[in-house]
């Protein structure tokens, strides 16, 4: 008879593997992956710990869990990367958002008046979510043109991640 596996023991499973693999945040990873591959947010895994895996489920997981194992990073796997509560679309081309770019962001905006005049250029960083959240937070922020073939498909924000429905 097959194993069941449940929530609990898969994520139990893949932090410890993942550990091993030299993760650097192995919990994360394995119940960020995990509530993609069940289409669920991450408080849903620990109340429906006990329930049993389809086998569905689990070959959503599988392909997941194998990609990070390879090193591959969680926001590319998953196609998205929070940044300040906000989810950006990331890919393999866009460098992913840090938490010393979310620093950078709040200097910014504290360096600038509320109400001061600045134009904000962000160009060939990434997913444009520094100059779409000091334009956002800044009122005198506002983004610098740049060409259409520079800045297509960046700083587009992703659906939000409770939306679990998503595949792109």
């Amino acid at each position: 008879m097959a194993e069941t596996w449940t929530v609990r023991s898969l994520l139990q499973w893949a932090r410890e593997w993942l550990g091993r693999k030299g993760a650097e945040n192995p919990r994360l990873d394995a119940e960020l992956l995990l509530a993609d591959a069940l289409r669920c947010d991450r408080v849903r895994l620990y109340i429906d710990a006990d329930k049993p895996l389809a086998a569905e489920e689990l070959a959503r997981f599988k392909s997941l869990i194998k990609r990070r194992g390879e090193r591959e990073p969680v926001a590319y796997i998953l196609g998205t990367k929070e940044f300040y509560g906000r989810p950006f679309a990331v890919s393999a081309g866009v460098f992913i958002p840090r938490p010393e770019t979310e620093l950078l962001v709040r200097m910014v905006t504290e360096h600038l008046a509320r109400d001061a005049e600045a134009r904000v250029l962000d160009l060939c960083a990434g997913s444009g979510a520094v100059g779409i959240w000091c334009g956002k937070t800044c009122s005198g922020c506002r983004p610098a043109r740049a060409a259409p073939r520079v800045v297509r498909g960046r700083g587009r924000p992703r659906r939000d991640p409770q939306d679990r429905g998503r595949r792109r």
